[in-house]
């Protein structure tokens, strides 16, 4: 645990697709670096997802500026890049609420011989296109497991097709990388 004073810092970086190593998710878009410096000196650097670089951020406003250890600051850029070294486009923020795609019909069986309901999710982005995962819910909606980004479609209607076509066998390996 810090007892002395910490400075925690934001900057971007160019994105580069990983997991979060503040959340654990992922793979997801990573584009920021949480930087926390010690005042007797090291320093911990995370690469993270958008949504933990905005929880951080929340985290410094809310607090004035300050953290229970010190002093906290965040650490902006305009020329931050927005493409990645081959020149694609970095993830863009999502828009609106997550929203149900498809509940399949057969549950998936887990560890323990729990038996899960298998819903897809997804979510639009400012781009247009969609982000997908898959929920795998227990027994009396307790026990929520999330996957991480399944897939990325290029519209709604894509997302759904994909999810209509998945299979049992895909449930297996998106149950084990779900938290």
């Amino acid at each position: 645990m810090l007892t002395g004073p910490v400075s925690i810092s934001i900057a971007p970086v160019s994105a580069r697709v990983d997991t979060c190593e503040l959340c654990t998710t992922g793979p997801e878009s990573l584009r920021s670096w949480i930087v926390v410096r010690h005042a007797r000196g090291g320093t911990v650097q995370l690469a993270v997802c958008d949504r933990c670089g905005a929880a951080v951020r929340r985290i410094i406003a809310i607090t004035g500026g300050a953290t229970p250890a010190g002093p906290a600051q965040v650490v902006t850029r305009t020329d931050a890049p927005r493409a990645t070294a081959g020149g694609e486009l970095a993830a863009v923020d999502l828009v609106g609420a997550p929203v149900l795609i498809h509940k399949f019909s057969d549950p998936f069986v887990g560890q323990g011989r729990t038996q899960y309901t298998v819903v897809a999710c997804g979510q639009g982005r400012s781009d247009g296109t969609w982000i997908g995962w898959l929920e795998f819910v227990g027994p009396a909606g307790q026990n929520v497991r999330r996957s991480g980004r399944e897939t990325t479609q290029s519209n709604r209607e894509h997302l759904v097709y994909w999810a209509t076509g998945l299979e049992p066998t895909y449930f297996e390996g998106a149950f084990s990388r779900a938290s």
